[in-house]
């Protein structure tokens, strides 16, 4: 983590654009705070879209270009990502598959969910498996994460400012990975890993076997020569 300032940075998934909105905004309102301030953590100019998140996870350089991560983002269809944050949650189930739980040691995040409580039975469901995925590899809750924004209530907008105030002010208070991290509230619904998307472009890691293939044919042309040299010898 950076010895200064702490580097912070907005991430977030939206499926219609609502969300993106969201965010630009409070992107906006923040730097307008920061504006002739001495504070203790610098902003990152633009937000991270989840993939853009997630491709900095498979680098490994997540966690060198930021210290904290501020993420919104909603579910869709059956508590599946939004588009454009499904590679964010791929890439921490990578990671957890490896048992590798330390990749993001160091970082500190906070999560504000957006759903429709219409779909019941898979309400914030992404939100809440993010937010549960992030602690589990390394990441400590700073603030406490928020999953009961409902698109259809009237005062969406009143608990998205309260939750980005508050969170705010945390951030101005420099708050520490080493201390405790906020509990979590709320399971996810369903422990579904998002599936693998060709748009990612992931070049697979070339395996040992795949290594091995020239020595195997030279190996290969070697065995025939000699086969055919005691051949021929055979037929003197």
């Amino acid at each position: 983590m950076s010895e200064s300032k702490q580097r912070v940075c907005l991430v977030y998934g939206s499926q219609f654009g609502n969300v993106q909105r969201t965010v630009e905004e409070v992107l906006a309102k923040w730097q307008e705070k920061l504006k002739g301030k001495d504070a203790p953590f610098v902003l990152s100019e633009q937000a991270l879209e989840g993939n853009d998140a997630g491709a900095a996870l498979n680098a490994e350089s997540l966690a060198q270009d930021y210290d904290i991560l501020v993420i919104f983002t909603s579910s869709y269809a059956k508590g599946d990502p939004p588009e454009g944050f499904g590679r964010l949650l791929w890439e921490l189930y990578q990671v957890r598959s490896t048992g590798n739980s330390t990749r993001l040691a160091g970082m500190q995040h906070a999560l504000l969910g957006f759903g429709d409580k219409v779909y019941k039975s898979t309400f914030q469901n992404n939100p809440r498996l993010t937010d549960k995925m992030m602690e589990e590899n390394g990441s400590r809750r700073f603030h406490a994460s928020n999953h009961e924004i409902d698109a259809s209530s009237d005062n969406q907008e009143d608990l998205v400012n309260q939750w980005t105030d508050s969170v705010f002010e945390q951030l101005m208070k420099t708050p520490k990975a080493s201390d405790p991290p906020v509990p979590r509230v709320g399971e996810p619904l369903a422990d579904k890993e998002p599936a693998y998307s060709d748009e990612w472009d992931i070049k697979p890691a070339v395996s040992s076997g795949s290594n091995m293939l020239p020595f195997i044919l030279l190996l290969l042309i070697v065995l025939l020569g000699l086969s055919a040299f005691f051949q021929k010898s055979g037929d003197l």
